[in-house]
């Protein structure tokens, strides 16, 4: 890295003394008589300068060209090495949050303390390298157009969390990526849970035109400070420090919607407006 970013500077150092000398030369010789100018000398020089300065834009320009697409594949390659360990991992969790889940039906369970806080932290590792999957492969991300009603999402979201409740003022058709909106959900909830020690999450949908607009709020305990974000609509990009909002943010971004944050009763709500226009 050090070598790339050392040659493209001397590059740049000699482009830019090559331009600064032609411009001075060209300046110089225009302010001189014609009977001064040796025009054949003058002609050599040039020639010679400029097949030399234009070899050297193109092996400069060539090479950067070469170290750019290097990078880019070492980019692409470590992207799918994330993706792929992430997802054997994913598929290893997934199957203990399965025997998690068959341990919650067992009358022992809800009396062993120790083992509820085991499944509860599996159900957390297991939200967490889902965002790590979805972020390794944002980039090339591939979303669907699908009609499906808000209520389904939130039937398939519950059973993630059997310790909050959910919900909903009245249900909507949606057209979106349900895969995608689900991700979306159940980092908001984790977040109201973990942050807020909220016991119940409420979605209020209505429509805006073409659009569908989903209020996200809870009773937990709110926000200690609370900054101006009702004209920042970035906050989420630019002030959240957890990898769960930022990509929330980023694929409402895909899916062509908004996600913001408003205070409202000394509380945070967050705001999904859903574009329902298809093609």
């Amino acid at each position: 890295m050090k070598i790339k970013l050392g040659l493209s500077f001397l590059w740049l150092l000699f482009t830019s003394s090559m331009v600064s000398w032609w411009w001075f030369y060209g300046m110089e010789e225009i302010s001189k008589p014609n009977s001064a100018v040796n025009l054949l000398a003058r002609k050599r020089m040039l020639l010679w300068e400029g097949i030399f300065f234009l070899s050297a834009i193109f092996l400069g320009g060539f090479f950067l060209i070469y170290f750019l697409y290097q990078d880019n594949e070492k980019n692409k390659a470590l992207r799918t090495f994330f993706a792929t360990f992430s997802h054997d991992l994913k598929t290893s969790i997934s199957r203990l949050r399965l025997q998690g889940e068959i341990l919650r039906e067992e009358e022992f369970f809800h009396k062993n303390k120790a083992l509820q806080r085991l499944v509860k932290d599996i159900s957390k590792l297991d939200l967490q390298l889902e965002n790590s999957l979805w972020l390794a492969q944002l980039d090339d991300l591939k979303l669907l157009q699908e009609k499906f009603s808000f209520s389904q999402v939130i039937s398939l979201v519950k059973s993630d969390f059997p310790e909050i409740s959910i919900e909903m003022n009245q249900d909507m058709e949606l057209v979106s990526d349900r895969r995608a909106l689900m991700v979306v959900l159940r980092n908001l909830i984790q977040n109201a849970l973990i942050h807020g020690q909220a016991t119940m999450v409420r979605f209020h949908l209505k429509k805006e035109g073409a659009k569908i607009l989903i209020i996200c709020s809870d009773d937990g305990k709110g926000a200690v400070e609370l900054p101006e974000l009702e004209s920042d609509k970035n906050y989420l990009a630019a002030k959240s420090s957890g990898i769960g909002l930022k990509l929330c943010y980023h694929i409402v971004n895909k899916i062509k919607g908004s996600l913001y944050v408003k205070k409202s009763d000394g509380r945070l709500e967050f705001h999904l407006l859903l574009n329902q226009r298809t093609g």
